[in-house]
């Protein structure tokens, strides 16, 4: 039997769209199939497909328009959906029964499937029901899938029924409140969306950045962990939001690998499905090349003065950029001095505020300042 530890293939694909496509991959290998589906049909009865792998889409929507309702393998499944188990199509509805029904007939066969054999595992909650189905299509030697495969799911099964669960909740908060905007994918800050426990609801790009990277957080059987110089200061804000009854807000920072001062918040939010936390994680800013063409084109400023804006911006002195650009002090503070003009500031601290502000809702295609 599998150890929990092995396992980190399936959990991961809970919150990683790519890992969900590796798993669909892995699971077909492994249990030599040709399709599988992954589907919830919800308490309120809408179904969600969670994954779909080797079916066009114009088969699916064909298929729950049409055939879904002809379908013998799911009407001989519907008395189980209460019940959380492995099955084999052939266990239901005899092979030679299925060669004649209209699905295989109508369906699977002109469409050039030929799905002939399935083995599913089911998963359900009080949000409702739905399983995962690998198809073996004919063609090579009619094998039905064995007692082994059918063992061999199970043993796998407490982890892909969680994905199907995670996934499910997921897809309903998406579509139902559409929760993670409170993260924009536009902001400056990495946001982490996290459930009971720490397990990961959502993230915004740099949040899933630095969960892939790891050095500050990471993902860990589909929960967040933080280093070790944070962990306390972690697990203590988690409980100050999901253990007790007055939710509230804690800070921190750690450092990531290339030594950069992280700023670290866990703040509760309320969701129709019960409290969350977000986790945001503030970078250093630090303004690029990208950013000068914006300055130009808002403010009309030379090329010259709108990088002496974003150097400044980023820190630097007047000093430090003439020494850096090979040009006298001087010439820095005429351009510092006509940049100001053009964007209607009298002091060098307003003009360097507004520049800042400015570039980073600007954010160009080539912006790096997030590369992690």
């Amino acid at each position: 039997m599998a150890s929990n530890d092995s396992l980190d293939w399936i959990y991961e694909a809970a919150f990683d769209d790519d890992a969900l496509d590796a798993l669909a991959g892995r699971l077909m290998e492994r249990f030599d199939s040709q399709h599988l589906l992954a589907g919830w049909i919800g308490a309120d009865g809408d179904f969600r497909s969670l994954v779909a792998a080797n079916y066009e889409a114009d088969h699916l929507t064909r298929y729950f328009g049409e055939f879904a309702e002809k379908d013998i393998w799911l009407a001989a499944e519907m008395p189980y959906a209460g019940i959380e188990r492995s099955i084999r199509s052939s266990d239901l509805v005899d092979q030679s029964v299925y060669q004649r029904s209209e699905i295989y007939n109508d369906f699977f066969r002109p469409t050039g499937l030929e799905v002939f054999h399935s083995l599913s595992l089911s998963a359900n909650n009080r949000d409702g029901a739905g399983a995962w189905a690998l198809h073996r299509a004919r063609g090579r030697g009619d094998r039905d899938f064995t007692i082994e495969d059918r063992e061999d799911i199970e043993r796998i099964g407490g982890a892909l029924r969680h994905v199907m669960k995670v996934r499910s909740r997921l897809v309903r908060e998406r579509s139902g409140q559409k929760a993670f905007s409170l993260v924009s994918d536009r902001t400056r800050i990495g946001g982490v969306l996290l459930g009971p426990g720490g397990g990961l609801v959502q993230a915004n790009r740099l949040g899933e950045d630095m969960l892939h990277i790891g050095d500050v957080i990471r993902l860990a059987r589909g929960r967040v962990v933080a280093s070790d110089e944070v962990a306390d200061w972690f697990a203590g804000a988690l409980r100050g939001i999901f253990s007790t009854a007055t939710p509230h807000a804690s800070s921190s920072h750690a450092h990531d690998a290339r030594g950069r001062r992280i700023a670290l918040t866990l703040s509760p939010v309320p969701t129709f499905m019960g409290m969350r936390a977000m986790l945001f994680l503030s970078m250093p800013v630090e303004l690029g090349e990208g950013h000068d063409a914006a300055l130009v084109d808002a403010f009309g400023l030379t090329r010259s003065e709108a990088q002496v804006m974003r150097l400044l911006a980023n820190g630097g002195t007047a000093q430090g950029i003439a020494v850096r650009r090979g040009t006298s002090l001087q010439t820095v503070r005429v351009q510092l001095r006509h940049a100001m003009g053009k964007m209607g500031c009298t002091r060098q601290s307003e003009a360097i505020a507004l520049a800042k502000r400015f570039l980073i809702a600007a954010d160009p295609p080539d912006h790096t300042q997030f590369e992690v």
